[in-house]
């Protein structure tokens, strides 16, 4: 009656918990127990975590993504440029973090333990 389980515990299809969540959602929306905009939100929330089309992109944070082409093609710009960074302070490629330099009033890229080494030196 609740799902198909198999017998081997609580595997209950996450469509129809969305759908059991949206009509109890509906019913506290029609006595004013809730806000419909957030009943709308927790539905759309819930329903992204069941269809990846409704996910927030993580390149523009739009629900549901408007072009994922145009933002794929963005990740990959920002990757290629993130890869050929190097650290300011030990010269080496990897994993950068963006720091301000005051001297100069520019962004420097440096390893996150190459950080208190620049700071001793770059005021």
């Amino acid at each position: 009656m609740w799902g198909d389980s198999g017998g081997s515990g609580m595997s209950t299809d996450p469509r129809l918990v969305a759908l059991r969540l949206a009509g109890n959602w509906g019913q506290k929306v029609e006595r004013g127990e809730m806000e419909l905009h957030n009943a709308f939100d927790l539905l759309v929330e819930r329903i992204a975590a069941v269809v990846p089309a409704f996910r927030t992109c993580p390149t523009c944070g739009m629900t549901p993504c408007p072009d994922p082409t145009f933002c794929a093609s963005c990740r990959e710009a920002d990757q290629k440029i993130a890869a050929s960074r190097n650290c300011a302070q030990c010269g080496a490629g990897g994993a950068t973090e963006p720091h301000k330099n005051n001297e100069r009033r520019w962004i420097v890229y440096l390893h996150p333990q190459c950080v208190r080494f620049w700071r001793k030196t770059h005021r």
